[in-house]
């Protein structure tokens, strides 16, 4: 018994901006405004479709100098894996859509601009996203979706004696092929 792929399977390469924020790390760290791109396979089952996606995202977050001192902005730079299941409204012209699923952050690159990126923060994460939009056309769809994910995983190096999951709001447009 072989599982054949269905012929509608869609490729939607998507960009956008991501607002990212670590609600229980230090308190004064602000929230700063990332990017993010990538591309995503919906591979339908009626309603339902499995979409797995590659994205890069950046998450980032700031702190203002003490005492006189550079204010410091933490950069790091994820490969984000989402494994999600879509469910969607097959209306003409305009579907509505949801997503959910776990999600796989690994680390590209980390950067803290005004001194040294810590050493001992871990490079991978995991953690659940949901989000929704719609796709308007019919011949190349576009597509805007909103999503967030919750960091399951505390990012924070020994030394750090706070939880640090990160959060993440992410707004797309995609072109579906």
């Amino acid at each position: 018994m072989s599982l054949a792929l269905p012929l509608e399977a869609q490729f939607t390469p998507r960009v956008g901006l991501t607002y990212a924020t670590q609600p229980n790390g230090p308190p004064d760290f602000t929230d700063r405004i990332g990017i993010v791109l990538g591309g995503s396979l919906s591979i339908p089952f009626g309603l339902i479709s499995f979409q797995p996606e590659a994205l890069y995202v950046q998450k980032r977050v700031s702190q203002p100098g003490i005492n006189g001192a550079d204010p410091s902005t933490l950069r790091v730079d994820y490969l984000e894996i989402p494994l999600l299941l879509r469910v969607g409204l097959p209306i003409p012209g305009f579907s509505p859509f949801a997503v959910a699923g776990p999600m796989i952050d690994i680390e590209l690159g980390c950067n803290l601009v005004a001194g040294m990126c810590p050493q001992d923060v871990k490079n991978q994460s995991y953690g659940f996203a949901v989000g929704g939009g719609f796709r308007l056309g019919l011949v190349l769809p576009l597509q805007l979706e909103g999503r967030y994910t919750w960091g399951l995983r505390d990012v924070g190096g020994a030394a750090s004696l706070l939880d640090q999951r990160t959060r993440t709001f992410m707004l797309m447009v995609g072109l579906g092929f």
